[in-house]
């Protein structure tokens, strides 16, 4: 099964991302698909999310979006202790954070802690967190949405 995001547009859904374009290309003109719609936790900020995630890659030794993933969860408490039965070693277990997983007022509080770990433990000192957002805002929206998205905050 695909999933892929899309938006209303007037009486129309359309793609969102470089993913439901591709799908969308894929099927054959007036061809119907059958699908169930859920509504969205916040697309823009699960994006936003994986912009941090590639920012992480590119401003830190970590070197993979899926350890990215891993270290953020880990650094904001989405990770479980388990003891080992056999040799009493704990281990983390990670949390999922999908839509099916995690609400929207918890994903917003994830990702708003994500953004203040990334400042705190990953950027040089004296980094903002407000500076963090607004290159990752940029990596999603674009340079021209950085101004719109500080109006937004305010």
């Amino acid at each position: 099964m695909v999933k892929v995001v899309l938006k209303r547009v007037g009486n129309a859904l359309v793609p969102v991302d470089d993913e439901g374009i591709s799908f969308v290309n894929a099927t054959k003109h007036g061809r119907e698909i059958m699908c169930e719609v859920n509504r969205a936790r916040n697309p823009r900020q699960h994006r936003l999310f994986f912009a941090i995630l590639k920012f992480i890659v590119e401003h830190t030794e970590i070197e993979s979006i899926e350890a990215a993933k891993s270290a953020i969860k880990v650094a904001t408490g989405q990770a479980d202790p388990v003891i080992d039965a056999n040799t009493g070693e704990t281990k983390l277990v990670l949390r999922s954070i999908s839509y099916e997983s995690m609400p929207q007022d918890e994903f917003r509080v994830f990702f708003n802690d994500a953004i203040n770990v990334i400042t705190t433990r990953w950027m040089p000192e004296g980094a903002a967190a407000d500076a963090v957002r607004n290159e990752i805002v940029a990596m999603v929206d674009g340079p021209m949405m950085r101004g719109i998205e500080q109006h937004r905050r305010e």
